[in-house]
């Protein structure tokens, strides 16, 4: 383990003796808390940082802060006592690898870094994330159980968008978060629509082949998790040999690497490890995919506690970020449909519950609004024909209301070979005879 390089931060002189029996296992430097960023030190390949802060004011935390945003990809290791809230967000939103409440012992100490380094150099960089996730909030989890002035658990606005993307439902609910923030994103991308990339505010340039444009589509929208070979060849190139299929995908991460670089020189954005492809853990990436699925979850999270109302604001949200079909241009990719059909029914479903809204507060010129917009996705929608001939009808205007009528029967005789139901031939027998609906 000599190799790793362990750049050790510690606040008082009994913190600083626990360098004695590091330096037996690591290579080992030690700074002061108060001492300006050693930059030599974390430049170092392998870098770990150790930060080991017994002060009461945490005057680790402003060094954690600082060493985060130059170092951005360093493991931070924290060991603090009785931390506060606001230091513990600061842990969160700086991605510690690694956190100890003292009392601690150094063996443990020693272990954990052990084991990072290990990750470091075997475990393919996804696995690395979601480990780091599932132990990071067990041991938050632990902390905010034992300090009575926490019980509230974590206030976690600051948590970077990747750990929600690869969370367990019980994680998310503890991380709660809004999405819809405006933040910076290494990797922002866009589904709805074509396939758009933004790298740090360049914007990708269109990826050369549709095949190759699949692949990277396919691997953004699994950004959370590693892929193996196998799988994508059986995705992509499943009528090839083993042979062909193999040279065929090596071909075309190649060229897919080649536009990237365009916008990204310095970084490599697709990884390859353990005969697996991810993307870059240390990139942080934001969809709309993601945004939008958020959106809908919180709006029927509210809607079940508040109200229809009160949720407006987060379905609306869902709705901006719908502006087409998922990847439309990759439209026959099979690994596609099932997203695309699953999206557009959580979208139709929003839609339901807004035009439901306006319908119930006798708006009838936003419920039609809505309507037509899902018939717009689904034209074969024979309830919002109903809505629609109740909202037109409502305002007066009978003869509107009538045409939704022969244009839903026209609908479903050209697209399905049926005749309307029952109850839209009811209501349209009601207000042929000028009854209140």
């Amino acid at each position: 383990m000599k190799n790793a390089n362990i750049v050790f931060f510690y606040s008082g002189k009994e913190e600083k003796n626990i360098g004695t029996n590091l330096g037996l296992k690591f290579d080992l430097t030690v700074f002061p808390l108060t001492r300006p960023l050693p930059r030599k030190a974390l430049q170092r390949r392998g870098t770990i940082v150790l930060i080991y802060d017994t002060t009461r004011n945490g005057k680790g935390r402003k060094q954690l802060l600082e060493i985060r945003e130059q170092y951005p990809q360093i493991p931070i290791f924290l060991i603090a006592k009785d931390p506060s809230k606001d230091y513990l967000r600061t842990a969160l939103a700086c991605r510690v690898a690694r956190f100890f409440q003292l009392p601690v012992e150094q063996e443990e100490i020693i272990t954990a870094i052990e084991k990072r380094v290990q990750l470091q150099q075997m475990v393919p960089a996804g696995r690395r994330l979601l480990d780091w996730v599932n132990d990071l909030f067990a041991q938050l989890q632990e902390q905010f159980r034992k300090n009575p002035v926490n019980t509230s658990g974590p206030d976690t606005s600051e948590v970077p968008p990747e750990v929600l993307a690869i969370a367990s439902p019980r994680l998310t609910r503890f991380m709660s978060r809004d999405l819809d923030k405006s933040e910076p994103y290494d990797v922002s991308v866009q589904f709805f629509g074509k396939l758009h990339v933004q790298i740090r505010g360049k914007a990708v340039p269109q990826i050369r082949g549709k095949k190759n444009a699949s692949v990277l589509a396919y691997l953004l929208f699994n950004h959370h998790r590693s892929v193996h070979r196998d799988i994508l060849i059986d995705k992509f190139w499943a009528d090839f040999s083993t042979a062909s299929a193999r040279n065929s995908l090596n071909v075309a991460i190649c060229s897919i690497r080649k536009d990237l670089a365009k916008v990204l020189k310095d970084q490599e954005v697709i990884l390859f490890e353990n005969e697996s492809y991810c993307i870059n853990p240390q990139l942080e990436i934001i969809t709309d995919v993601e945004k939008f699925t958020y959106m809908w979850k919180k709006g029927r999270a509210i809607e079940g506690a508040q109200g229809l109302g009160s949720a407006l604001h987060a379905y609306n949200k869902a709705v901006a970020l719908y502006q087409k079909e998922f990847l439309e241009n990759l439209r026959f990719e099979e690994w596609c449909e099932s997203e695309r059909a699953n999206l557009q029914e959580t979208y139709l479903f929003i839609l339901n519950r807004l035009s439901a809204y306006f319908f119930e507060q006798q708006d009838y010129y936003g419920c039609i609004n809505i309507s037509k917009k899902m018939l717009s996705t689904d034209q074969c929608l024979e309830e919002v024909y109903r809505k629609l001939m109740k909202c037109y009808y409502a305002l007066g205007l009978t003869d509107m209301a009538f045409r939704q009528y022969f244009k839903c029967k026209k609908v479903l005789r050209e697209e399905l070979d049926l005749s309307p139901s029952r109850p839209t031939e009811e209501l349209f027998e009601s207000m042929q005879m000028g009854q209140v609906i």
